[in-house]
C-alpha cells in the first residue's frame, strides 16, 4: 500500500513543471574587481573554478594587513571576515551568507573556511577559503561560491513528500521507518569542467539495507526531476577505505555551459 501511495504522489506532479528549464548562472566575480585587487600590489596567480566562475584560488606574494594587532586566531578571524566584506565582488559572494565552519592553525597560517547559504538554505559545497599568515599577511583566498542572484526563487513547487517519492521510486524501494526527512538545499554540479547551472533541490537521504544503497538523491524542487545521486557507501580495499562516488546515468546535464579560464598569471608593482 505504501508503494502505491508513493507512486500516486509522484504521478501527481504536474507535467508542466517537468518541462521547466533550470536557472543559468551569471558569475558575480567581475574583471573590474579583479583589476582593483591587482592594482593594490603584489604578484598573484588566479585559478578560476570552472563550475562557479569564481576565483577558486588566489595566491602569491601576499597582502600585508595594515592594522594587524597580534598573532592570534581571533585577530586572524577578524581580518578574514573583513576580507569577505571587502572582496565580496571579486569572490562572487552576492547576497549569500557565509558561516565559519573551520578556523584553526595550519602550519604558519590561520586557516578559515566559510560555508555558503542563501536565505537560510545551505548551498551544497559552496564555500570561501582564507589563509592569514601569522606575520599578518593575507596569504591566500578562494571562492567556490554559487553565484546566486538576489531574485533566486527559494519557494519549492513540489513538497518534501513528492521528492521522497521520486527518490525512492528511482531506487525501486520505499522509505524505512527511520528515514530522515528531506531538506531543502541549493545544488549544482560542483565538479563540472564548465560553468554549471544550480537548482533549488530536495536532498533525500536513502538507506536501503536490503539493496546496500546508502546515499543522497537531489531532486529538483521546481520540476521533480532527479538531478544527482551521491553515493555515501564506503568501499574498502587493500590500500585502505575510501568513499565510492557515483552519479546516476540520468543525471541532468548542464545547459548552455560556458567555458571559463583556468589560470591567470598577473603581476603589478608591489606596495612599499
Amino acid at each position: 500500500m505504501r508503494n502505491i501511495a508513493l507512486a500516486s504522489l509522484w504521478l501527481a506532479i504536474p507535467s508542466l513543471l517537468l518541462g521547466q528549464e533550470p536557472l543559468q548562472p551569471e558569475p558575480l566575480a567581475s574583471k573590474a574587481a579583479l583589476k582593483q585587487f591587482q592594482d593594490a600590489g603584489g604578484q598573484w596567480i588566479v585559478k578560476w573554478h570552472p563550475a562557479t566562475g569564481t576565483p577558486g584560488t588566489i595566491f602569491g606574494t601576499g597582502r600585508k594587513i595594515d592594522n594587524w594587532r597580534e598573532n592570534s586566531l581571533g585577530e586572524a578571524r577578524r581580518h578574514a571576515q573583513q576580507l569577505l566584506r571587502d572582496e565580496a565582488d571579486l569572490l562572487g559572494l552576492g547576497q549569500s551568507t557565509f558561516t565559519e565552519v573551520i578556523g584553526a592553525r595550519m602550519g604558519r597560517t590561520w586557516s578559515f573556511t566559510f560555508d555558503q547559504s542563501f536565505r537560510g538554505i545551505p548551498a551544497i559545497e559552496g564555500r570561501v577559503d582564507v589563509r592569514v599568515n601569522m606575520a599578518g599577511v593575507i596569504a591566500m583566498m578562494g571562492s567556490r561560491a554559487w553565484p546566486i542572484p538576489a531574485n533566486f526563487n527559494t519557494i519549492p513547487a513540489i513538497g518534501a513528500d513528492f521528492a521522497q517519492a521520486a527518490a525512492w521510486a528511482s531506487l525501486g524501494s520505499e522509505p524505512v521507518g527511520n528515514a530522515p526527512a528531506p531538506r531543502l538545499v541549493i545544488w549544482g554540479q560542483m565538479d563540472s569542467a564548465r560553468l554549471a547551472p544550480f537548482y533549488l533541490a530536495w536532498e533525500v537521504a536513502v538507506h536501503d539495507i536490503v539493496g546496500g544503497t546508502y546515499g543522497r538523491y537531489y531532486i529538483d524542487a521546481q520540476t521533480g526531476r532527479q538531478l544527482h545521486f551521491q553515493n555515501d557507501k564506503h568501499d574498502c580495499y587493500n590500500t585502505g577505505c575510501k568513499p565510492k562516488v557515483e552519479s546516476n546515468a540520468t543525471e541532468v546535464a548542464a545547459v548552455e555551459e560556458v567555458e571559463v579560464p583556468s589560470v591567470t598569471l598577473t603581476s603589478s608593482t608591489p606596495r612599499r
